[in-house]
């Protein structure tokens, strides 16, 4: 397995996953993509190691696996990561926290606040759960519907999932 950081372009957007087989994986991205793809990085890991650097990057994220290009995406290596990672989705221990709390206090469904909040029903429901973390741009959209109740001092003791 590897983790690779693919580019669109010379000065766009850099896709960060992890396959067993790079040069397929960028074919098949190639395939649906307008703009020529470079690979710039290949890493030895998998999944774990590819959440260590969509954490580090998160800052940058600009959808999905997609992030806006870093110099630090060249040289950065995961000697010992800032965050724990849980490796698989089974081992995953559900913590359900302040938003929970909230939805429940204001008889909202997932789905309701989903669309109050521009998210799928699926990750407001990890959300609530504690089994995703919130990127900035998330947060602050809770923070604006939640008026306030629900902050990023709320996701603040999660672990990355």
């Amino acid at each position: 397995m590897a983790v690779y950081f693919i580019r669109a372009g010379e000065d766009g957007p850099v896709k960060i996953g992890y396959a067993k087989n790079v040069v397929r994986r960028m074919a098949m991205l190639q395939s649906a993509n307008p703009a020529n793809l470079t690979l710039i990085r290949e890493v030895d890991g998998g999944r774990v190691l590819e959440c260590w650097f969509h954490r580090l990057f998160a800052d940058y994220r600009l959808d999905g696996e997609w992030f806006s290009f870093n110099e630090e995406m060249l040289t950065r290596t995961a000697s010992q990561p800032v965050f724990p990672v849980v490796a698989s989705r089974r081992k995953r221990v559900e913590k359900p926290n302040k938003l929970s709390s909230y939805l429940a206090a204001q008889g909202l469904s997932v789905s309701e606040f989903a669309s109050l909040v521009g998210l799928s029903g699926a990750s407001v429901s990890r959300l609530k759960r504690g089994l995703q973390w919130p990127d900035k741009d998330t947060v602050r959209r809770i923070e604006l519907a939640t008026g306030g109740q629900v902050t990023a001092n709320d996701f603040a003791g999660m672990e990355a999932a």
